[in-house]
């Protein structure tokens, strides 16, 4: 989830802003402003890599920073917000990462968090978006892949070896991973933005 600010757009790319979810201690890290190439660039044509859907890259900016989960939201942290258990690997236990959730699920609990931490919910009861709220959001599309390149140049959010920062197919052994268990951060200070489980975004 994230939120976006305008009291730290003066911060450099080599600092951290952090905050915290006074009720559940969820950790945010700031992306400060910026622009990327969106889309599969060459550091990323690994293997014939690149998709169809992931062209033409193209140059995206962003006028202001945003808050960025350090890692996927914990079971731990669901069952504190919403009170239920609805991971198919609930046994993984509370550190790993919430899974099996719909992304209308995503943005409920983007609102009941920010209940909770006494914001203003940022979706209405028709899913639309109040863009002057205080209150947590699911990332669009480009803030998500810009905070997963974390300005370090790397094909893998983090490293050019996907097996030191990511658990996917070949590695996973059918099964999530508790959160940041890689233990390596991307440029921003950001975990598992490639691997563990499939992440929610705002636009289609």
């Amino acid at each position: 989830d994230d939120g976006n600010t305008e009291a730290g757009d003066g911060c450099s790319p080599t600092c951290t802003i952090t905050f915290d979810s006074p009720s559940t201690g969820y950790k945010m890290v700031y992306v400060p402003p910026g622009k990327y190439t969106m889309g599969c660039t060459s550091e990323m044509d690994i293997e014939d890599g690149c998709k169809a859907d992931e062209a033409p890259a193209h140059e995206v900016s962003h006028s202001s920073g945003f808050y960025m989960g350090v890692t996927e939201v914990t079971q731990a942290q669901w069952q504190l917000v919403m009170g239920n258990t609805p991971s198919g690997f609930a046994t993984c236990g509370g550190d790993c990462p919430v899974e099996q959730i719909s992304w209308a699920e995503a943005i409920a609990f983007a609102n009941a968090l920010s209940i909770k931490d006494g914001l203003d919910p940022s979706y209405g009861l028709d899913l639309s978006l109040d863009e002057t709220a205080n209150g947590y959001r699911i990332p669009t599309e480009a803030q998500w892949e810009f905070a997963a390149r974390g300005n370090d140049g790397t094909p893998f959010s983090g490293s050019t070896s996907i097996d030191s920062v990511a658990w996917y197919l070949g590695n996973a052994g059918g099964t999530p991973h508790p959160v940041a268990s890689k233990g390596i951060p991307n440029g921003y200070g950001l975990y598992d933005m490639t691997g563990n489980v499939a992440e929610w975004v705002w636009d289609w």
